[in-house]
């Protein structure tokens, strides 16, 4: 009896513990290759960046590439563990990551899925960094970090 309830309780925590996903930082990313990134790439005069981290573990859909939207465009396809840099004009940003065309079967959000945005506001000269991130039920979440 004793042993089963034990295996219980570290069953309980190991499944806590593995419903949510660790940031990536941008200490030494790995940059989304030119041939996924679409757009939103010309550097801006007196204009803002907006930097997305994917995570890397499974729970953030770490098999399939993922959409980054800037004002409903696509700027890239980002796969697990990767970093993107926009260049926008200063002001109001709306920024989201779908399934977009590029994602397959191993995707937790699929293409038909809305995708999930954020919004934010950047001045000139400013860096405003976002999380791509899993958590329980594998829904995808983007939000502003510091990391």
């Amino acid at each position: 009896m004793k042993k089963s309830a034990f295996i219980i309780i570290v069953a309980t925590l190991l499944g806590l513990v593995g419903c949510t996903t660790p940031p990536m930082t941008t200490v030494q990313p790995t940059l989304i290759p030119p041939e996924r990134t679409l757009g939103f790439q010309t550097n801006v005069n007196n204009g803002a960046t907006i930097v997305v981290n994917r995570d890397s573990e499974f729970l953030s859909g770490a098999g399939c590439l993922l959409s980054v939207l800037i004002d409903g465009k696509t700027a890239a396809n980002i796969a697990a563990g990767e970093t993107g840099r926009f260049f926008v004009e200063p002001g109001q940003h709306i920024v989201g990551v779908s399934g977009g065309s590029l994602a397959d079967g191993h995707c937790a959000i699929q293409p038909a899925q809305p995708p999930v945005q954020s919004v934010t506001v950047v001045n000139s000269g400013q860096v405003q960094k976002f999380r791509i991130s899993g958590g329980e039920n594998t829904a995808l979440a983007i939000r502003p970090t510091s990391l």
